[in-house]
């Protein structure tokens, strides 16, 4: 799908030469911090591309960065345990504290894999060799190297963390730019205390009543088939927005005794009907709804007669 989506491809491709670019820049010494723009770009890429998409081209930046700056194998690992972690770990964004966890728990792997690959590759006996080797007595033993290889770690874990702190603070601007909507804006968009759905409850109270029901209705049957059930439900809320124009043309809206259409020719009620779906869509983007929820106002009423 990406590579059938220009616009969507180019983004995807930015964003690895933002990565890229942004890592070269913070890998000098004594920074050594390329760990935070690449846990960044795996994080957005999870949020806007998927997992699978995250992991894949994360791992190949990752690469491309350790190749590049000359890195061992070690740097590699550490960095794709960083990567694996907050893909996998990051999921749906319900709460912006998830964001932090996912910081704080991916930090701690980083730190333990970059501990773990120190030792393994014999950085501890390294140093005490080349003491031997030189004919004097040996200056470093693991008692020593360990607290000096645990700083390190600490220091890459402790950057691990601040890039969940930057995502933290980034994720709005992410999702205007990529045009996604997680869970956490979702569930904002949903507040009762919107604009444009008090504006409905006051203007069509039974359009209103009537788009509560459809949300628990459709959230319930996306769950069933493993859609997603609260952009659904929010979807629902806004879907008849249109109508609370011409309010009292709409059935939930009226009266008892009372038909606005009794004294209209057919042909002008389907108008005034129909055009609930172009208002209700010219709405949304005055009041710049995400284009996923325009979908449910365009859509509701399918193509057929």
């Amino acid at each position: 799908r990406l590579l059938t989506n220009p616009t969507q491809l180019i983004r995807l491709l930015g964003l690895v030469v933002a990565a890229c670019a942004l890592c070269r820049y913070s890998s000098p010494d004594p920074m050594r911090a390329e760990v935070v723009p690449l846990v960044l770009c795996a994080m957005t890429m999870t949020i806007t591309f998927g997992r699978q998409v995250a992991l894949l081209v994360s791992t190949c930046v990752a690469l491309c960065i350790t190749l590049g700056l000359g890195q061992d194998i070690g740097e590699f690992v550490t960095l794709c345990s960083g990567i694996c972690a907050a893909t996998i770990l990051l999921g749906r964004i319900r709460t912006r504290t998830k964001l932090i966890y996912v910081g704080l728990v991916a930090g701690a792997i980083v730190t333990l894999t970059h501990l773990g690959v120190d030792i393994v590759l014999g950085k501890l006996d390294a140093t005490v060799i080349v003491s031997v080797d030189s004919l004097t007595q040996p200056q470093h033993d693991w008692k020593t190297l360990l607290p000096i290889l645990a700083s390190e770690s600490l220091r890459l874990g402790g950057f691990t963390l601040l890039a969940g702190a930057l995502m933290y603070a980034l994720l709005p601007f992410a999702e205007r730019l990529f045009h996604v909507q997680t869970d956490l804006s979702l569930l904002e968009l949903g507040d009762a205390s919107h604009p444009l759905l008090r504006q409905l409850a006051q203007r069509a109270p039974g359009t209103y009543n009537h788009s509560i029901n459809v949300a628990a209705i459709a959230e319930a049957a996306a769950d069933s088939i493993g859609a997603h059930g609260l952009l659904t439900r929010v979807g629902a809320y806004f879907h008849d927005i249109g109508k609370m124009f011409k309010p009292n043309y709409f059935v939930e809206n009226q009266e008892q005794g009372g038909n606005c259409h009794d004294s209209l020719q057919p042909a002008m009620s389907t108008l005034v009907i129909i055009a609930h779906v172009k208002d209700g869509a010219d709405l949304a983007r005055k009041n710049r709804l995400p284009k996923r929820l325009i979908d449910f106002i365009e859509q509701h009423h399918g193509t057929t007669l």
